[in-house]
């Protein structure tokens, strides 16, 4: 009789213990779960911040030419006849104007453009705007710092590229050049679109040229100060 008192004891006892192991696991799946609802919950919030920076225009007449682009292109065109060195200034509420005027959204599935807005910033220019990734809006900013190198070639220096608060800088210069290599695949390889975005993803150097009708232009210097771009421009001379 008092071996089978000490049996049942022992099962009770084994039993007691399945119990309270059953309640540790429950007990710890609920803590994993709750933590992945708590870091989904963070990562949302992260996503979906918005730079305190992050002012974009909206313009009621946004089909119209900009009036800063007209005037600042007459100027361009007016100081490159000129064939000595002048200053192009380009304020980031006019560079505003100008690019809230496009075609926008733009559409590079599963992600959507909105709402672009430039700011100047001591030696440092921010690019901004409303994405759209599979439903899930959030701003999207480049950072980046461009300067002429010792050989006066421009180099764009993106330094980073945040979704909300978190940093997707490698994972941005990928899409990106999944999207560009299929947009500019009729292009050259050394062509100027595949060199300008070469010098956007991979931070290659530029070479800062280009033609105003039959004169040609070059990017000496680049001031960044606040709401303000200043390009310093020289005459190249023809070649005989």
């Amino acid at each position: 009789m008092e071996a089978k008192n000490q049996k049942k004891d022992a099962g009770a006892a084994h039993c007691q213990t399945d119990k309270n192991w059953l309640k540790r696991i429950s007990s710890l799946k609920m803590e994993i779960f709750l933590s992945l609802v708590l870091a989904l919950i963070i990562l949302l919030a992260l996503l979906t911040h918005k730079p305190g920076r992050y002012k974009p225009i909206h313009l009621e007449n946004a089909a119209e030419v900009s009036p800063y682009l007209t005037y600042k292109l007459a100027d361009l065109f007016n100081n490159a006849q000129l064939d000595k060195p002048f200053n192009m200034l380009i304020e980031q509420k006019g560079l505003n104007d100008i690019v809230a005027r496009g075609q926008w959204p733009v559409v590079f599935k599963p992600v959507t453009i909105s709402a672009p807005s430039a700011v100047f910033a001591p030696k440092q220019i921010y690019l901004m705007a409303t994405v759209q990734l599979s439903g899930l809006p959030t701003v999207a900013t480049v950072k980046a710092e461009p300067l002429i190198d010792k050989n006066g070639l421009i180099v764009f220096n993106v330094q980073s590229v945040m979704l909300g608060s978190v940093p997707v800088t490698t994972l941005a210069r990928n899409i990106a050049r999944k999207i560009t290599d299929y947009q500019l695949k009729d292009f050259d390889p050394d062509s100027w679109e595949r060199r300008l975005w070469r010098g956007l993803l991979d931070n290659e150097p530029v070479e800062p040229t280009f033609k105003i009708y039959h004169d040609t232009v070059r990017i000496t210097k680049v001031t960044i100060e606040n709401e303000k771009l200043t390009l310093l421009m020289e005459p190249v001379p023809e070649e005989d």
